[in-house]
């Protein structure tokens, strides 16, 4: 499996900080409501650049999964398909049976990747919960 560019690293990093930082100014738009009910207009602005980050960390999903190997990419898929005929090319009709072993991918284990899966699934609800939140708040 190829490893991601460095844009496309950046771009999931940027998009996983917007949801964040979208998340904190919901907060901060919230505890503005309990310090000074009296100031709607700040507290209005909050909610429309939190809406605007938590909108744009999920038009940037699509670089998160690539960056983070959430999603399977085909170019793995590809390498992973060898009919029989392209493993005989491989190998000389003498060590076929010698060295023949189930191909091994550099990929991370699947522990790995269920973890960085329910991590990144577990920040997408929050910050969609937000988001919806942010939006009736509007």
């Amino acid at each position: 499996m190829r490893r991601p560019s460095r844009i496309v690293i950046s771009l999931a990093r940027w998009a996983l900080m917007a949801g964040l930082a979208g998340i904190v100014l919901a907060l901060l738009a919230l505890a503005d409501h309990f310090r000074a009910p009296e100031n709607q207009a700040s507290r209005h602005n909050l909610l429309i650049i939190a809406a605007v980050l938590l909108s744009l960390s999920f038009i940037l999903a699509p670089f998160v999964r690539r960056a983070f190997g959430v999603a399977l990419s085909p170019e793995s898929k590809r390498d992973q398909r060898k009919t029989l005929l392209d493993e005989m090319r491989e190998h000389p009709e003498g060590e076929w049976e010698a060295s023949f072993q189930p191909p091994q991918s550099p990929a991370a284990t699947p522990a790995e990747r269920s973890l960085a899966t329910k991590l990144i699934t577990t920040l997408y609800v929050a910050f969609g919960g937000t988001l919806v939140a942010v939006l009736l708040a509007l």
